[in-house]
């Protein structure tokens, strides 16, 4: 009767553990997507301020040899 409560309360306790790292594993999921996310969103304005940048630079350079 012993080995067999100390039996369930092993199980109960691997089962708990299992439940943790389960749990802690979407927390982990989760935050993974969270930061491919940010770093989409970081991608796309680079994106977005280099060709931003490419226009001014254009742009300067036709004012530069307007004023030539």
């Amino acid at each position: 009767r012993l080995d067999l409560e100390g039996s369930e309360r092993r199980r109960m306790r691997l089962q708990l553990e299992v439940a943790q790292l389960r749990q802690s594993e979407q927390q982990a999921w989760e935050e993974t997507r969270t930061a491919l996310r940010a770093l989409k969103g970081a991608y796309e304005d680079v994106e977005s301020l280099g060709r931003k940048l490419h226009g001014l630079e254009t742009e300067s350079e036709c004012f530069r040899r307007s004023l030539a």
